[in-house]
């Protein structure tokens, strides 16, 4: 058996996209699973979002989310689950009061708005309806700041109003609370979780369950998030990356749906 694991934003679904890019990853997927293989998402993103995005017809067998926080199978049961501690969250939220920053909190799949999402870089018409209907999906998941609080996040993700920016602020927590948080840039925002959570170690949580070895594990990311699973395993990534995460990977390849075939 062998693991493929995708980052979603940016490389499944890359900004430059078109149905068919998509309709072939779903395939690809679904037949490197039909060969007895596990495909991944390791993503950013919450596991409810993933589930909203599955509308789409993606194929998973798990769902690593917020950058390794939470580990998820297709039913949505969790198998893992890392969670900041309180001393973190009254650091970060410290933070983002002072600084007035766009943020959100992730627990058990759920989040809610602490300040209103500002972006300084222009969206096209299509990303705005995207984050619209995006927002509309997960209002009915939305619960209390206080009560998110008290269940302890596993990730606080900021908005900041550009990439330089979020690289700047996600640099600035790594290097002055390396024993309190992870965090990465990715794209806009800093996603910030428990120490020592990673993409990598969401995977390797998926690995041990099925004994995989870490040389039948690949993976394809494009952003700073993606650093330490392209580190650990077989790393890709697509041409849109940055040199940084070029550097990092073995091959670069256009779409998921290209790689997979080249492994098949």
């Amino acid at each position: 058996m062998r693991l493929f694991a995708s980052d979603y934003d940016g490389t499944f679904l890359r900004n430059e996209r078109s149905w068919g890019e998509i309709k072939n990853n779903i395939k690809m997927a679904k037949k490197w699973q039909s060969q007895g293989n596990l495909f991944v998402f390791a993503t950013g993103r919450s596991v409810k979002l993933m589930e909203a995005a599955a509308l789409r017809g993606l194929v998973y067998d798990y769902i690593v989310a917020v950058n390794g926080g939470l580990v998820a199978d297709r039913t949505g049961k969790f198998i893992f689950e890392s969670k900041l501690s309180e001393k973190t969250i009254d650091l970060l939220k410290q933070h983002i009061d002072e600084n007035r920053f766009s943020a959100y909190f992730i627990t058990d799949g759920f989040y809610t708005y602490n300040q209103l999402r500002k972006f300084s870089e222009k969206l096209t018409f299509k990303q705005w309806i995207g984050y619209k209907l995006m927002d509309l999906y997960m209002k009915k998941y939305e619960i209390s700041l206080e009560e998110i609080l008290s269940r302890y996040p596993v990730q606080i993700a900021v908005t900041l109003e550009n990439q330089k920016s979020a690289t700047d602020y996600a640099d600035y927590l790594t290097a002055n609370y390396p024993e309190e948080l992870s965090a990465f840039a990715n794209l806009v925002h800093v996603d910030i979780s428990a120490p020592n959570t990673s993409k990598a170690a969401g995977i390797e949580e998926i690995a041990k369950i099925h004994n995989i070895s870490p040389e039948n594990i690949y993976v394809m990311g494009d952003s700073f998030n993606d650093v330490p699973m392209l580190e650990k395993y077989t790393g890709f990534t697509t041409p849109e990356a940055v040199e940084d995460i070029k550097d990092k990977s073995q091959k670069i390849y256009t779409t998921v749906g290209e790689a997979l075939a080249d492994l098949m």
